[in-house]
């Protein structure tokens, strides 16, 4: 009996402690860029989700001093199950890595329209962009 009680016990703690794995359940990669869309902002494309989905990631990045590591920026995001059809949100991103020219890494918490919540890691790649990076 007292066995029974100790799983038991084990199995409410396990519970209790973890937080539920991410909906998308491994690590996206992709790309990172900046963007030219009045104002400035910082465009993450992720890929690495089942049935070719990806998710876009916007954040408006004027004044450049918004982004910044380990606090939580609103961003916009679309995901896309395939080309023609794709679903907007909002949410917030957290870097824990951030070198705009080189890399980041963090994590995303997103809602869309239906409700719908996703969560997740990232690491991305910078592209290729000209210097100085000028919007006309």
């Amino acid at each position: 009996m007292s066995r029974t009680i100790a799983v038991l016990c084990l199995l409410l703690f396990s519970v209790l402690c973890f937080e539920p794995i991410a909906s998308t359940g491994a690590v996206a990669g992709g790309t990172m860029e900046l963007v030219c869309i009045p104002p400035i902002g910082l465009d993450m494309h992720l890929m690495g989700f089942s049935k070719h989905e990806t998710l876009t990631i916007h954040l408006w990045a004027t004044p450049m001093k918004v982004l910044e590591k380990n606090k939580p920026l609103p961003v916009t995001a679309t995901w896309c199950t395939a080309p023609e059809k794709c679903e907007n949100g909002n949410g917030t991103v957290e870097f824990e890595r951030l070198n705009l020219a080189k890399k980041a890494s963090g994590n995303y918490n997103l809602r869309f329209s239906n409700t719908r919540e996703e969560k997740g890691t990232f690491t991305v790649q910078s592209r290729q962009q000209s210097k100085p990076f000028v919007c006309e």
